[in-house]
């Protein structure tokens, strides 16, 4: 974490529910540092691009040419698109490289496969802190068996190995390594004389054994290490950004009035608001996940940061339509019942908050909005949703209330726009397509249904690879 953002240094399996424990949504991370393309170092890329924004995408050039043929490979997906999921940010090698005053510098590493080390430093009122993520390093025994004075032979050249080693015992007022013994795994030995202030040894299936517990430290699962500590408010600077996305024409003397409540800590498996009870406070969701139950939904609305929960029924004076259980810990500002319903109506936002919640609502029973939008991306499209209307004809194939149709649009420019006819009185709610085309999750939705259509149509020359090669 740094300055109140939160990054991944690679993406191993089962992410989402690592993340989960950590009380962390996938839309509040800023972006990913990646090493390699390793299953284990690798895997959570599909989780990744479940999020409602692309996530930063920071890697030495060679790492992200590996990891985006890979992906490319396990999705079935063209190379380029790699960059309509992720804002891919490449890092210089053996420099220090500024990203947003973190500094970060890569430095590739002997591996089977394409791989760097990250070092890390910030400033502090001390000066720099530094902290060295070393990950699936080779043992120096191993190094050693790959030297060769031979330029015009494979392996490391004495300099390119001294350079490696250096680099390895560098000091860090933390450093992460990870062990293991053999080919590819770095030997907990190799680092008895660290100079580092920490050694965290990692990438074990077994506890470490006598000789490494007096060499390294170990890491359970969620353990926090500080080396700058944060002594601003970041929790109340992302509330205050959240209710900026509900009212956007508000100026920020008159938001500030709300900032004045307190913030609430909840613990996981707690029930917050129960449906048909009356609703004394509104819960602002600043980090942390939960889920609603609505009455005849059988399957729970994922919530996550920016929900203003409670919204509506405050505004209404109605008792709770859904149920609200946390499943991690979550953070939230509370705001009182009528305090909230007063400044809606102090500053003439009654029909605004209304009419921007039931849009929401309707865009979360759609599936192409269902799953891992945060309020903040709700409300910027339920505002650009505009009014269409169409006329009585042939229907080809029928579509219900929350289906979609000219989904082709965002990712091809030139596609033919569909046909669609109105049976009787149809509401219609039209969005430009380079709007969503830009939400990963969306996109990803999107990219599946225009390939079920294409099968369904049993056209087997045309593929969703055709389809998405005009843009």
């Amino acid at each position: 974490s740094f300055q109140g953002g939160f990054y991944l240094v690679d993406a191993g399996p089962k992410l989402s529910a690592i993340l989960q424990s950590l009380s962390i949504s996938v839309n509040e991370l800023e972006g990913i540092f990646h090493t390699h393309s390793h299953d284990d170092h690798f895997a959570g890329l599909t989780t990744l691009i479940q999020a409602d924004h692309k996530l930063r995408y920071y890697a030495v050039p060679a790492v992200r040419a590996a990891v985006t043929k890979k992906l490319a490979a396990l999705t079935d997906i063209e190379e380029w698109q790699f960059e309509t999921y992720f804002d891919a940010i490449d890092l210089k090698p053996d420099i220090w490289n500024d990203v947003n005053g973190l500094e970060v510098m890569p430095v590739m590493s002997p591996h089977p496969v394409e791989t760097s080390i990250f070092h890390f430093r910030a400033e502090s009122p001390e000066g720099y802190k530094n902290y060295s993520h070393l990950a699936d390093i080779a043992a120096f025994r191993v190094l050693d068996t790959m030297v060769t004075e031979d330029a015009d032979k494979p392996g490391l050249s004495p300099e390119s190995n001294a350079t490696v080693r250096a680099s390895y015992l560098s000091f860090a007022h933390l450093k992460k390594i990870d062990i293991g013994g053999g080919l590819i795994h770095g030997d907990a030995a190799d680092f008895d004389s660290d100079p580092s202030d920490k050694v965290v040894l990692a990438h074990l299936a077994r506890p470490l054994n006598v000789e490494e517990r007096q060499i390294g430290s170990g890491a359970d699962f969620g353990t926090n290490d500080v080396l700058i500590p944060g002594r601003q408010d970041y929790l109340r600077r992302q509330a205050f950004d959240y209710l900026r996305s509900y009212y956007p024409e508000l100026p920020n003397s008159r938001l500030e009035v709300l900032m004045n409540n307190a913030l609430t800590t909840f613990n996981p498996q707690e029930i917050l608001i129960r449906r048909d009870r009356p609703v004394d406070e509104l819960l602002l969701i600043l980090s942390g996940t939960g889920e609603a139950f609505e009455a005849a939904v059988p399957q729970p609305t994922r919530i996550a940061a920016g929900e203003l929960f409670g919204e509506l029924e405050a505004l209404q004076g109605i008792p709770a339509t859904r149920t609200l259980r946390e499943k991690s810990f979550l953070h939230a500002l509370s705001i009182p019942r009528e305090q909230y319903a007063a400044f809606i109506d102090r500053h003439g936002q009654r029909a605004v908050a209304e009419e921007l919640a039931e849009k929401r609502d309707w865009l979360r029973r759609c599936w192409l909005f269902r799953d891992n939008l945060g309020c903040v991306v709700l409300n910027r499209i339920a505002i650009a949703l505009s009014r269409a209307e169409l006329e009585d004809g042939p229907v080809p194939e029928t579509l219900q209330d929350g289906d979609f149709f000219n989904e082709e649009r965002c990712f091809a420019k030139k596609a033919n726009p569909s046909e669609l006819y109105a049976i009787g009185s149809v509401d219609l709610w039209d969005i430009d397509a380079p709007f969503i085309a830009d939400i990963p999750i969306v996109r990803w939705k999107i990219l599946e249904l225009s390939r079920r259509r294409l099968q369904l149509t049993g056209d087997a020359a045309v593929t969703a690879r055709a389809v998405l090669a005009e843009v």
